[in-house]
């Protein structure tokens, strides 16, 4: 009787030893699985994560040049402002431009009287091109907050009286730091 039950306590751990063989080898197929499942996830995340990148950058590419054409715009606007403010300061005539706009692409001035019908520049007198000159450059240097030297180059030539009054009195006193008038 303890013969036959000593085979079947061998029997039973070599059952016991098989099974966990087998135990081992599906661990060890899971382990595997798992691994690859692994790396398959990695590869796909390195996937999406570059069209991601991508779709990301385009996004972030668009919403800079969005936010540039806006901050251009806001500055060629103030910048319209100051011209037209200065013009009033310099002009003899304040009522001559009532607003000023710049385009936001080739950066061309167009000014507008009162009607709100275009002046041509071309048109107008040549004391009246050398004031708007000086109120375009008056408006740059307000605008860019910077205190540059400036150098003007016979700005009183083509003026009259009231206007070389007014330039002298009202624009190179405030324009620079630093003022050269030839």
């Amino acid at each position: 009787r303890i013969k036959d039950i000593e085979r079947k306590l061998i029997d039973l751990k070599a059952r016991q030893l098989q099974r966990v063989r087998e135990i081992r080898g599906i661990y060890w197929t899971c382990f595997d699985m798992t691994r690859s499942i692994r790396r398959m996830e990695e590869e796909a995340d390195e996937g999406a994560s570059d069209s991601r990148a991508i779709t990301l950058g385009g996004a972030v590419h668009k919403l800079l040049d969005e936010f540039s054409l806006s901050l251009k715009e806001a500055k060629l606007a103030e910048l319209a402002q100051a011209l037209q403010a200065s013009f009033v300061r310099l002009a003899r005539k304040t009522d001559l431009i009532s607003t000023v706009n710049f385009d936001p692409e080739t950066f061309a001035v167009t000014i507008r009287d009162k009607l709100v019908t275009v002046i041509n520049k071309k048109k107008l007198s040549a004391g009246k091109q050398q004031v708007f000159a000086i109120a375009v450059l008056d408006a740059l240097l307000t605008c860019s907050g910077r205190s540059l030297p400036l150098v003007i180059d016979t700005p009183l030539g083509r003026l009259d009286s009231k206007h070389r009054e007014r330039l002298v009195k009202e624009y190179s006193p405030r324009a620079a730091r630093q003022v050269g008038v030839l």
